[in-house]
């Protein structure tokens, strides 16, 4: 910013700032788990939330693209790592 001369930024957000000022990650934990009791992922979808949720936990830099139509079930995964 002060290459061009505008002021710095008094306090700069990060997404992961942005995302729990907006959200309640404890009631959307509880949204997620009765979802999945309520309806459970099939076998495809559960081991797409397991490779994603790995590499998130893992904190892997990776490109995780999901595609599939909605409501039918099927999808495939691409990941592409850096």
């Amino acid at each position: 910013m002060s290459m061009y001369g505008l002021p710095e930024p008094v306090h700069v957000r990060t997404e992961l700032e942005r995302y729990q000022i907006n959200h309640d990650v404890a009631s959307e934990m509880r949204e997620l788990e009765e979802l999945n009791r309520l309806i459970p992922n099939n076998d495809q979808q559960q081991q797409i939330f397991y490779i994603v949720s790995q590499h998130v936990l893992q904190d892997t830099r990776v490109f995780i693209f999901v595609d599939g139509k909605g409501g039918t079930g099927l999808s495939f995964i691409l990941l592409l790592f850096k």
